[in-house]
């Protein structure tokens, strides 16, 4: 899992001489591995997401397509529209028609099916590795996403094979980023009509409110609700979690992170000592880990030296007790304004949050502030 370093994108460094429509990040590129080889970074090694897991294509299970030998072998049986894994003792057989899974004595497999894109076979990375005794795990790195599978004994820590493939995995960036940016259309002759383009920005407008909005979870009791409400309204936020809430919540946090929201470490007390078992629990809750901290503002300076990422609040918009929920809204958004800035916004996930949050998000809409995906990268 990754250490506490600063998570640095320099994606801006290598796109700025590529002309783009809507340039592809850090953020929209995952790598594959297989024990300690980096699979090419193509449409078909990338993995997805589907109803809160990772999948990946199936021949990634496969010796003969990857040339890493995790003891298990793929065949594809196009008449009857199966995928075939098999290990030394057991079989996965996945029925992309009817969605579901057995094993070879035609026992069901419980929440488990593969999906088809673009007539690719997906299957769910968790599902496959837990069954065939394989590991896998999920890291953010500065060139990207990385999901690894490997077996139990496979040489490199997670930490170890990225550093051992940083080279390999920011020239592949690199590629992959050229080759799959719009180029511009070359503009149409002088007496024919211009037709303009309206590409989806890369940033907000400068002239619009920005902003990025945290949870601090410490009771648990409108978290789900609050997470229901961010999936309705697409937007994306920081979830700061006291190590106790990591543990009691383990469900929630990685429905957190499967959603695509950033999860930090909330301590305010005893702050080394909860920054270190915040991202122990965290790696045993979700395989993560974290740079993103909300800590004493006295500590920031030193934490940050350190690598932390420090949550700075610039508005409080916890919940007055006693009040309304149409008062809350209106307070929020006053303390916000509309004059053009960046402002971080601190919620709670108190009753009285969950309550009122879909009127806050559609609040935001209406006044066309742009809620920011708060990636480690960008706080």
């Amino acid at each position: 899992m990754k250490k506490r370093i600063a998570v640095l994108l320099c994606v801006v460094m290598l796109l700025v001489s590529v002309p783009t429509a809507r340039a592809v990040t850090a953020e929209d590129i995952y790598f594959t591995a297989v024990n300690i080889s980096l699979l090419p970074l193509n449409m078909n090694t990338m993995p997805i997401w589907v109803d809160g897991q990772i999948y990946v294509p199936a021949g990634v299970f496969d010796r003969s397509q990857t040339g890493a030998d995790l003891g298990v072998s793929l065949s594809r049986m196009g008449a009857k529209n199966t995928v075939i894994l098999l290990g030394e003792r057991d079989t996965m057989i996945f029925d992309l028609t009817a969605g579901t899974c057995k094993d070879q004595y035609d026992e069901p497999i419980p929440d488990c099916k593969a999906v088809t894109r673009k007539g690719t076979a997906f299957l769910p990375v968790a599902k496959v590795c837990a069954y065939f005794g394989l590991v896998d795990s999920y890291t953010y790195t500065r060139y990207g996403y990385l999901v690894r599978i490997k077996t139990p004994t496979a040489r490199l820590s997670d930490d170890e094979f990225v550093e051992a493939a940083e080279l390999l995995m920011q020239t592949r960036m690199r590629e992959f980023v050229q080759a799959n940016t719009p180029t511009p259309e070359k503009p149409n002759p002088p007496d024919l009509p211009q037709v303009p383009d309206d590409p989806e920005p890369v940033e907000p407008p400068a002239n619009r409110v920005r902003v990025y909005v945290a949870v601090r979870c410490e009771s648990g009791q409108g978290l789900e609700s609050i997470l229901d409400s961010m999936v309705r309204h697409q937007v994306h936020g920081l979830f700061l979690f006291t190590p106790e809430q990591l543990a009691q919540q383990d469900d929630l946090v990685r429905r957190a992170v499967g959603q695509g929201h950033t999860i930090g470490i909330l301590a305010e007390e005893n702050t080394q000592e909860a920054l270190n078992s915040g991202n122990e629990l965290l790696g045993h809750v979700a395989r993560t880990a974290t740079t993103v901290a909300l800590v004493p503002e006295g500590q920031r300076a030193q934490l940050e030296e350190q690598g932390w990422i420090c949550w700075r609040q610039t508005v409080d918009g916890r919940p007055r007790q006693g009040e309304r929920s149409a008062a809350y809204v209106q307070r929020v958004t006053r303390l916000i304004g509309d004059r053009s800035r960046t402002v971080y916004l601190t919620l709670d996930d108190s009753v009285a949050t969950a309550g009122a949050i879909n009127a806050v998000l559609t609040e935001f809409a209406d006044r066309e502030y742009t809620v920011i995906t708060p990636l480690e990268s960008r706080l």
